[in-house]
């Protein structure tokens, strides 16, 4: 499928409902045939195992046909295709809410970066090879016994083979994609996505837009007709789910809370926080915290 091929109000968008306590699914899927090309995009991330037969994955720009033991990945909003080419065909499909591996810091590895695979251009992302397909098939079968398995252990095992999974990978490409901005959509704005992730801090759409070697008006007008969303509404609510994961995960004020997030106050917190979430960040917090019967 070419570049020209590519229709954005054609892609279908998809909505998981995942969250700060619902942040990952798992399911195997089974294909008895072939298939044509279907599209879609979502704001959650994307994996996927190839455990039986042949796939295809389609980007803006890049191709690839995947064979058992190789593994897709798909970015926050990325427009993607899919087909099977050699059945039967089997996956397994790992959805995953962004903020769980972007805010995923380990204190003897703090500057690893979870994102890369589904940050990096499609081009770039980690290719299995040889004899590690087969551990990519056995972490595959390890996610569905865990997707098999009741609340907690269910999420804490699909966690654990989860970075298992992306610790395994070979290492990525250190070429800077600064040097080459892909011609395509999605590939043009991926930096700016990538700095949202990564950054706690408010971000302008300048600061976007120079991140992708694009002027303020042009990068505008392409992230809103990519993602459907302007880039402010976009990082906006990724500093709204930063802060709804803190809440959860310590003990912090909810002033320090909304410093460590880019917001000027706590009260500025509050009103964003509402309009996403439907309570405050305090309600959130001991809601969250409280016991289910």
């Amino acid at each position: 499928m070419g570049q020209a091929d590519w229709d954005l109000k054609k892609v279908e968008r998809l909505d998981y409902g995942l969250s700060e306590t619902t942040p990952l699914r798992v399911k195997a899927k089974a294909y008895p045939r072939p298939s044509q090309n279907a599209f879609d995009m979502h704001y959650a991330l994307e994996l996927g195992i190839v455990m039986k037969g042949r796939m295809g994955r389609l980007y803006q720009g890049h191709e690839a046909r995947l064979a058992a033991g190789e593994v897709w990945f798909c970015g926050t909003w990325e427009p993607h295709g899919w087909s099977v080419v050699g059945a039967p065909c089997e996956v397994v499909v790992l959805s995953l809410w962004p903020p769980m591996l972007a805010n995923l810091v380990y204190p003897e590895a703090i500057d690893f970066d979870w994102m890369a695979p589904f940050s990096s251009p499609p081009s770039e992302r980690p290719r299995i090879t040889g004899a590690l397909r087969d551990a990519m098939i056995e972490l595959g079968r390890d996610l569905e016994r865990a997707a098999e398995l009741a609340s907690p252990k269910r999420e804490l095992l699909s966690r654990t083979s989860l970075e298992r999974l992306l610790l395994e990978l070979p290492e990525p490409s250190h070429t800077s994609t600064r040097d080459r901005l892909p011609s395509n959509g999605y590939g043009r704005i991926n930096a700016a996505v990538d700095l949202a992730f990564k950054s706690r801090r408010y971000l302008t759409t300048t600061d976007a837009a120079r991140a992708c070697g694009m002027s303020r008006r042009s990068f505008n007008f392409l992230f809103e007709r990519v993602m459907g969303i302007s880039f402010a509404k976009f990082a906006l609510r990724r500093r709204i789910d930063g802060a709804a994961s803190r809440l959860l995960g310590s003990d912090d004020p909810i002033k320090a809370i909304a410093t460590e997030w880019g917001f000027t106050d706590s009260s500025h917190l509050h009103s964003c926080f509402v309009d996403v979430y439907g309570c405050s960040p305090a309600e959130y917090r001991k809601r969250k915290a409280a016991p289910t019967a």
